[in-house]
């Protein structure tokens, strides 16, 4: 795990000298740098007046390169963009981001009312990976592919608790790297349950399987019809949205998509890539994708293999737990229960580089078939292991803030005709 203040101790700065470019805001980075620079590690840090005292234009050559070598180093700037997130100090962090991040957002007090309401009066800290340079990186914000991107690993402790994120993500701002990627500050961030949650949303969840022309049989929609039912959607002005888009706007009140829907697929089979794929991207649509993590790289019996899944996560798709080995909740004890969610998180955390914080319950259960002792107690342990909402196969369109573990799909069919297949959908 990487140790900031190790790190800052290597390259002759204390921890105490990183907080000072967090306490100075962006118009201050290089001066509040300087003055980290200059300063005994005994002295008091800098204030942002101090750091306004010094020019850069004034510094000696050598010095001065040490300061564009902070506004460009990935860790100095992640280093100063987190401990701004860890103190609240949300302009700071608005300042820091690129154009391409704030036109995600209405404005700054939209992107500090979202962060507001999902930290509040939380206790927060971090540890940073190893930097790692992209050709590309889809940014889940803006569903955009950006080029030459440098990304930091970021662990969140929230309340004590750890939690892997998306990473940082940071492009060239002309001189200054700029925060393309807000890492746990991004909108796919981690969802955490707020002290009073919003309202009901209507977002129609639809349940797909295969995706292919044969076999013939109610869980392999053909292509043709797959086709005609996206070319629909895509006429009606329906947006794709995520599972986490669903929980920031049903906890945090944050606006989806106009005519939001997910799109959803069980198991992860191959013809997701082969067939599924190329029919979303021609529509402009993405999908989430429920992985059986055990049966990833089974390509033989017809599973997705580790490379099409990072291929697909590149590409916009999300990815949500299935469980490790498709397994019925409602028949194994808790033990088995927390190994089966332990398992699965773990293997996407490695495939993707971060885990899921969703599920989508096998065979449905415990809601289409348990008791209700099963559903409490599977809807108990769901927390504890890291997941924030969960998906069953009833039938409905509008999720509930209530129950983050009883959100509704709508089963597509194969063979049905277009009318059956537009006939539940809210708009």
């Amino acid at each position: 795990m990487y140790d900031p203040e190790k790190r800052s101790q290597q390259k002759g700065m204390s921890r105490r000298h990183f907080l000072a470019l967090a306490a100075a805001g962006t118009a201050g980075l290089a001066a509040a740098s300087v003055l980290a620079l200059n300063r005994e590690s005994t002295q008091p840090t800098g204030s942002p007046v101090d750091a306004a005292l010094l020019r850069p234009e004034d510094l000696e050559p050598a010095v001065f390169m040490r300061v564009v070598d902070l506004q460009n180093d990935p860790i100095a700037v992640s280093n100063r963009f987190l401990a701004a997130l860890s103190g609240k100090q949300y302009a700071d962090l608005w300042s820091m981001l690129a154009p391409a991040e704030q036109a995600a957002w209405s404005g700054p007090e939209q992107f500090s009312g979202f962060l507001q309401a999902k930290f509040g009066k939380r206790t927060l800290g971090y540890a940073l990976g190893r930097p790692e340079k992209r050709s590309g990186w889809f940014n889940p914000d803006t569903r955009q592919i950006t080029p030459n991107v440098q990304i930091v690993p970021v662990t969140l402790t929230v309340d004590g608790i750890n939690l892997q994120t998306y990473p940082l993500a940071f492009v060239d701002g002309g001189g200054s790297l700029q925060v393309l990627t807000p890492g746990p500050a991004a909108r796919q961030g981690p969802v955490l349950r707020p002290e009073a949650v919003s309202k009901a949303v209507r977002v129609p969840i639809l349940m797909y399987h295969h995706v292919a022309d044969s076999p013939s049989n109610s869980l392999t929609v053909p292509l043709k019809q797959f086709n005609e039912e996206l070319s629909y959607l895509r006429q009606r002005g329906y947006n794709s949205v995520t599972m986490t888009d669903v929980m920031n706007a049903i906890y945090y009140g944050l606006p989806t998509a106009d005519r939001p829907i997910i799109l959803s697929f069980d198991d992860g089979y191959g013809d997701a890539y082969s067939n599924a794929l190329p029919v979303l991207q021609k529509y402009g649509f993405t999908g989430t994708f429920a992985l059986i993590t055990n049966a990833i790289d089974h390509t033989k019996e017809g599973y997705l293999s580790v490379a099409q899944v990072q291929e697909m996560s590149g590409a916009g798709m999300e990815f949500v737990s299935h469980t490790h080995n498709h397994t019925d909740l409602a028949k194994v004890t808790d033990d088995q229960v927390i190994g089966e969610l332990r398992a699965s998180k773990d293997v996407l955390n490695s495939i993707l580089g971060w885990p899921a914080q969703h599920l989508i319950y096998p065979y449905g259960s415990p809601f289409a078939r348990g008791t209700a002792a099963d559903q409490a107690r599977i809807k108990k342990l769901l927390p504890q292991e890291g997941y924030a909402a969960a998906a069953t196969t009833i039938a409905g369109s509008t999720q509930d803030p209530a129950a983050p573990y009883e959100l509704h799909r709508i089963a597509v069919s194969g063979g049905e005709v277009l009318s059956r297949f537009t006939a539940p959908l809210p708009y």
